[in-house]
């Protein structure tokens, strides 16, 4: 989460990766607004269990070719899952990076670099999407564990400072965190999506009494987030710490004030945990304005990842319906409608590649690409033409394991851009699994704390400024 999804690299790198390659590097740059700165049972839920087995492959970039979209099944999202949910976690595994023999740590692409490097975001997703796939029986429960134990043991050995997760980890010659000049950087955003991840592992494991579950809390306790609360009480994106003497050294000059975005779970999450002070929530806003005719949340870029992020973790449609699910309601027509006034036959616009840039915040001000989990995160209030179009999407590609392309073309259904993403593909398992993923929030001591706080944003949009 972004989330997440800059999110991105170094300019240095992107010129060296330029010059080795001579491609545009795909890298991942930030999902949302952070870029104006410078993302269950003790067993497993047996009750939604659709069975399967894990399978390990090798992932490789998805050539570009042209596919033709053409008419689906009607599905429902059972369906979906049924068709695609083995192939979809058997892609995260597949992004599994060689980098590190005997570890299992995810990369965080298919470029030519990318596997030799992580974000801390990413290995948030991995835990999610481990904990999901053992609810599915994708896992059984004790490979489950060992992956988890694996994941919580590469964070508990990693340099943090004050308890909070670096940003960008190195992989190749040794999984460090990434040190430039002799810094280090923070994200609240990025090491939020991780500590969200722990909070679930926690409640999992603590409900049977198992030690995993106790060292999960274990980091969430060791964190103090107030080092990213600015002065007017705002959480910030983040800063710099020089690695010899652990200090801050430089702020990056962003703080997340508006509520559309992915920051909306992670704050919640972190208030819920006290983590935050309530500031950091209440002095976010949440505003309205028009696309397509339609009423909306204003959002950073209009993405599909800026506005369903937060349906992840919460049905919040039926918890916010006047606001939140009045805005889901809309943003998701309006993705429609943009699609039919271009000549899309796929839709879904969020931070993405294709065939000209290696990152760009795509969106309904700017629907150049469709990227696959945008597509899966706009079925998150069970849209009827929202889960055709995924359908859609999901059938154009054949079922080898292999995690999906970032970017297609809108008309055609062509890759634009083949690489593939640990985070977007992560995002679109647990997208198709979110039913899964609320019911493992739910568990988490932050939950009720944070539902009331969604139901309270309709009665604080029912004057003046609500949609209409």
């Amino acid at each position: 989460m972004e989330a997440t999804r800059y999110r991105g690299r170094l300019v240095a790198r992107f010129l060296a990766l330029a010059c080795l390659s001579f491609v545009a590097l795909p890298f991942t740059a930030p999902h949302a607004e952070e870029a104006q700165g410078a993302g269950v049972s003790a067993a497993p839920i047996s009750a939604l269990t659709e069975r399967g087995a894990a399978v390990s492959v090798v992932s490789a970039t998805v050539s570009a070719a042209t596919v033709s979209p053409g008419a689906v099944s009607p599905a429902t999202l059972a369906e979906l899952r049924g068709r695609y949910n083995q192939v979809l976690h058997a892609g995260l595994h597949g992004l599994r990076s060689p980098e590190a023999p005997g570890q299992r740590i995810v990369g965080d692409n298919t470029d030519p670099w990318g596997m030799t490097w992580t974000k801390c975001t990413n290995l948030g997703i991995d835990l999610m999407a481990t904990l999901v796939a053992e609810a599915r029986g994708l896992l059984d429960a004790a490979r489950a564990r060992e992956d988890v134990r694996e994941i919580v043991g590469i964070l508990s050995k990693l340099d943090k400072h004050r308890g909070i997760f670096p940003e960008n980890i190195k992989i190749r010659g040794g999984v460090l965190r990434e040190v430039v000049a002799g810094r280090s950087r923070f994200s609240s955003l990025d090491s939020a999506w991780v500590t969200l991840a722990l909070s679930l592992v926690q409640s999992r494991y603590d409900a049977t009494g198992d030690v995993l579950g106790g060292e999960a809390g274990a980091l969430i306790a060791g964190q103090d987030y107030r080092s990213f609360v600015r002065d007017d009480g705002t959480l910030g994106a983040g800063y710099y710490v020089d690695v010899a003497t652990d200090r801050k050294v430089e702020d990056i000059a962003f703080s997340y004030r508006d509520r559309n975005s992915e920051a909306r779970p992670l704050v919640l999450a972190l208030v819920g945990l006290g983590q935050l002070p309530e500031s950091a929530w209440d002095k976010t806003s949440y505003g309205w304005d028009q696309r397509e005719g339609l009423t909306l949340a204003k959002g950073w870029h209009y993405s599909a990842f800026v506005e369903m992020t937060g349906a992840l973790f919460f049905d919040e449609a039926q918890i916010a319906p006047r606001s939140l699910g009045k805005s889901h309601e809309n943003y998701i027509a309006a993705s429609s409608r943009v699609a039919q006034r271009k000549g899309h036959r796929l839709w879904g616009y969020a931070p993405a590649c294709d065939a000209v840039n290696a990152y760009m915040e795509f969106g309904l001000d700017r629907p150049d690409a469709v990227t696959p989990y945008a597509a899966a995160l706009l079925t998150l209030t069970g849209n009827a033409s929202a889960v055709q179009n995924l359908a859609q999407i999901l059938s154009l590609f054949p079922g080898n394991s292999r995690a999906l392309p970032d970017g297609l073309d809108p008309h055609t259904g062509a890759v634009s851009c083949g690489v593939a993403r640990l985070l977007d593909q992560g995002l679109l398992f647990l997208a198709l699994n979110a039913d899964v993923v609320r019911q493992l929030a739910q568990r988490t001591d932050w939950y009720p704390s944070a539902r009331r706080r969604l139901a309270a944003m309709d009665e604080v949009m029912a004057g003046a400024d609500s949609p209409r």
